[in-house]
């Protein structure tokens, strides 16, 4: 959760400060990652019902890690692509 809370500060920060977009349009950006965070979490709280939360978080854990990692390797480029694709990745 704490990743969560602070992609939701720092892509919108780093999309005005680092590409020079408009607070507005770097805020639009972060629907469409708000929207599958909320669908992530239907997803998983259905899995959590049926199987419990060992097979969960060991794997929400592992897709955390692997999208932050992509989004540091595309900040050093300043790939706005690929710091969307991470912070999609670590939303879901």
């Amino acid at each position: 959760m704490s990743v969560y809370f602070s992609l939701n500060v720092m892509v919108p920060l780093f999309l005005g400060e680092q590409v020079h977009w408009e607070s507005t349009v770097a805020g639009f950006c972060m629907g469409p990652l708000v929207v599958a965070y909320a669908l992530a979490s239907l997803a998983g709280g259905r899995m959590l019902d049926r199987k419990g939360p060992r097979p969960l978080l060991p794997g929400g854990l592992g897709v955390a890690v692997a999208g932050s990692l992509l989004m540091m390797a595309a900040g050093l480029t300043a790939s706005v692509p690929l710091v969307l694709a991470g912070a999609l990745v670590v939303f879901v």
